[in-house]
Parts: structure tokens; C-alpha cells; sequence
């Protein structure tokens, strides 16, 4: 019986793996009386083995990724996904509405007014500060309070002559003064002649009183003179009454100047002691 080295290719080297056309060798027994090996070179059998080794390496290979890149990818994704959930859910987002509406604080609120007004250039204090009495709260513009002090300045000056006037007038209406220049006073003329009406027509009523109370020079009067005398003495009274009243207003007008002259003073004290 005959034995073969199965590395046969389609040349007669056919490949004992399959990969090569199989053959069924008949041997024919009667034909051979002993068992004969055949032998296959040493070169043939290298040959055979490089083949094989080379049809080793062509072969597809199939790498597998490991699975802990994938993990670490796939939770580092489940966390910011739960993250932004959570963060949207429990975050504060400010949203800027326009809206008409009024502040009013809580508490009680306290005016606090300047004498003066003026332009703001600092303030001295912070919200919800407790003050108290004569703490600097605010500082003006000077220039505008400087401008306004002169014209006080004026004005009180103006009052202090025109004041001074009305008093010489009324002190002595035979030599009455002469008005200071720059006053316009529309009733200073008038105030003199005034006063001395006033005098000379209550020296005639004191005359006319005397003699309608039976005086010894109201007993030679007649009946009409005694009813003139009555008339005339009623004029005068009427006369009295509106110069006593024109009097009035005039003297009511000077105490208005001096309500001013004092009013000028305290506000010039107050705006010196902003410039200060």
C-alpha cells in the first residue's frame, strides 16, 4: 500500500487542507506485493510550509474595541444630560419686563426739603443710614446758590432803604424825605400829605365835637347850622376813615417789607452756611 503527503496544489502540490481538488488515489493491491512509502523532498515540504504561513498572514483579522472607552463615553453623557436637567429645573433665569409701575418703601418715609433748591452734585449718605439732626445730607452746585445769594444780598439791601423811608415819612410828614434812588415806591409822595390831612382833620372834628356838646360857642348857632355842623362832622368822619385806611395800607405794606427783610436774612444765613 502506497502513503502520500497530502501538500499537493493543483500543479501536484495539491494542499491537504482543502484547498486544492480532492483526489481518491486507487492503489492497486495486486500490483504491488510490498508497502512502499514515497518520500517527499525536504525542499518541496519548505516550499509547502512558506505557503502555508503566508496564506496565515492574509488572512482578515478582526480587532476588538475595549468596552471601557465606551463606558466612560456613555455615563460622561447620561451625567451632563442629567446636569442640564437639573440645572434648568432649580437654576434662576432674570428676564427684563418693561412694566409701568410705582416704588414705595415699607417703612415710614420722612420728607426732607431743602431751603434752597439747587443742583445735586453729592450726596453724603447712604440708603437706609440713620441721620440726625445737623448731618450733612446733600451739597449743591455753588454756582447757582452763589448767584442766587448776590440777588438776596440785593433785595434785603433794597427792603433796608425802602424800610428806612417809610419810617422817616411817617416820623415827619412836614419834611418828608426824599426817596433813595433805584426804589420804586408809588405811594411815597403821597404819604406825607396824607398824614397831614389826617392831622388837620381831626383837629376840626375835636373843634365840631366840642361845640355840638353844648360848648359856649354852640349856643349861638341856629338850628340848620347845628344840622350842617352834624353833616360836616359826619364828612369828616367818612374823610377820617378812608385816610386812616389809605394809612393802613401803607403801614400794612411795611410790615410786609419787613416780613421780606426778615425772610431775605434767614435765607442768607442759611445759603452762607451752605458756602461755608
Amino acid at each position: 500500500m502506497s502513503q502520500y503527503n497530502g501538500n499537493g496544489n493543483g500543479n501536484g502540490n495539491g494542499n491537504g487542507n482543502g484547498n486544492g481538488p480532492k483526489r481518491n488515489p486507487k492503489i492497486n493491491l495486486g500490483s504491488v506485493g510490498t508497502m512502499s512509502k514515497t518520500t517527499v523532498p525536504q525542499d518541496t515540504r519548505d516550499r509547502h510550509r512558506a505557503s502555508n504561513s503566508h496564506l496565515e498572514f492574509d488572512q482578515p483579522v478582526i480587532l476588538e474595541q475595549s468596552p471601557h472607552w465606551s463606558h466612560a463615553i456613555l455615563w460622561a453623557l447620561l451625567s451632563l444630560t442629567s446636569f442640564g436637567m437639573v440645572w434648568a429645573y432649580f437654576a434662576k433665569i432674570d428676564y427684563a419686563v418693561p412694566a409701568r409701575g410705582k416704588l414705595e418703601p415699607q417703612g415710614a418715609v420722612k420728607e426732607v426739603q431743602a431751603p434752597v433748591g439747587g443742583v445735586v452734585t453729592k450726596i453724603h449718605i447712604k440708603e437706609g443710614q440713620r441721620v440726625k439732626e445737623g448731618d450733612l445730607l446733600l451739597s449743591f452746585e455753588p454756582k447757582a446758590t452763589q448767584a442766587q445769594l448776590t440777588s438776596l444780598n440785593k433785595r434785603r439791601a433794597t427792603l433796608i432803604r425802602e424800610n428806612q423811608f417809610y419810617q422817616a415819612a411817617i416820623s415827619n410828614p412836614n419834611y418828608p424825605p426824599v426817596p433813595p434812588p433805584g426804589l420804586d415806591i408809588q405811594l411815597s409822595s403821597q404819604l406825607p400829605s396824607l398824614i397831614a390831612s389826617r392831622n388837620t382833620v381831626l383837629a376840626e372834628i375835636r373843634l365840631y365835637r366840642a361845640q355840638l356838646s353844648g360848648g359856649s360857642k354852640s349856643a349861638n348857632l341856629s338850628p340848620e347850622q347845628r344840622i350842617r355842623l352834624q353833616y360836616g362832622t359826619s364828612a369828616l368822619d367818612a374823610r377820617i376813615a378812608e385816610l386812616e385806611s389809605r394809612i393802613g395800607s401803607l403801614q400794612e405794606q411795611l410790615k410786609q417789607n419787613q416780613i421780606q427783610l426778615a425772610n431775605g436774612r434767614d435765607i442768607l444765613t442759611v445759603e452762607q452756611g451752605i458756602l461755608a
